[in-house]
């Protein structure tokens, strides 16, 4: 039996399912604003702070490392991109030392954004574990529980000195 019987149906199904994805899309997205807007009140920022591109990694970067590291987070994907654009008279070499650069850039990224996680986990009394698993990891989750939760931001935490600081 061919679908072609059942135009009705599929129309129909096809409408309530796009407008189910767009409506739950919608709801997860405004919760995930409020997220971030209680976060930031609960650091000290303006909330409104959280909707503004790029800006919102900054107050981020900031609440963890005092805005320092933002730069070098901000720089990392330049640089990727100018790696990618190798002059292409170098040929097979030329490639694999594009290839190279941009893997070593992407795992120096992913070992940023973690290591912010664990800084935000810190600056609200949260455990290194807590800032891998449920900041990085599991990014929503995490920040709900630190925004909703009864996590209360310490500014005074000593996170140490440098981006490397061992955890005692």
């Amino acid at each position: 039996m061919s679908l072609s019987f059942y135009p009705g149906f599929i129309n129909r199904f096809v409408l309530w399912a796009g407008t189910g994805s767009i409506v739950f899309y919608a709801a997860v997205l405004v919760f995930s604003i409020a997220t971030m807007w209680r976060i930031f009140t609960k650091a000290g920022e303006k909330g409104w702070k959280c909707l503004i591109p790029f800006y919102n990694i900054y107050i981020q970067c900031k609440i963890a490392w005092e805005g320092s590291k933002f730069w070098v987070i901000l720089i990392i994907p330049f640089v990727v991109g100018m790696v990618k654009s190798v002059d292409p008279r170098l040929g097979q070499v030329g490639s694999v030392i594009a290839l190279i650069a941009v893997l070593a850039c992407c795992v120096y990224l992913i070992v940023i954004l973690v290591k912010l996680c664990i800084r935000m986990a810190h600056r609200f009394n949260k455990s290194t574990a807590f800032g891998v698993v449920g900041l990085f990891m599991f990014s929503l989750i995490g920040y709900i529980i630190l925004a909703w939760g009864s996590a209360e931001y310490n500014e005074d935490r000593d996170l140490g000195d440098g981006i490397w600081h061992q955890d005692a």
